[in-house]
């Protein structure tokens, strides 16, 4: 298995928000897309759109898991949860799209 990118959609502008460096903490399950045009559903007019790497070895919860490792891809949402308690460092920001990392 290899890094993973993860897409969310928002509503809140974080592109004018945060600035590279920064962490952002994620106390509760955070919900993110394999699929970026699902995640793209989410972003509001004014909103961010985020694209997160999770590194290999990282704890990810795929509900749809069982589809997901047959097909190599999911049947669902293609819905991603980061664990309570997550950390996203940002990396780059280019236009209304945040760039992090998931520590």
């Amino acid at each position: 298995t290899s890094n993973v990118l993860v897409y969310r959609g928002t509503e809140i502008p974080h592109h004018q928000l945060v600035e590279v460096g920064e962490y952002m903490d994620a106390k509760s399950f955070l919900s993110i897309f394999v699929v970026q045009k699902v995640a793209e559903t989410f972003k509001y007019k004014g909103g961010s759109m985020f694209v997160i790497t999770a590194k290999k070895g990282q704890k990810i919860i795929i509900p749809d898991y069982i589809t997901y490792g047959k097909r190599g891809r999911t049947m669902g949402e293609a819905e991603v949860l980061m664990p309570t308690n997550s950390t996203l460092t940002i990396t780059k920001i280019d236009g209304d799209t945040v760039y992090a990392e998931l520590n």
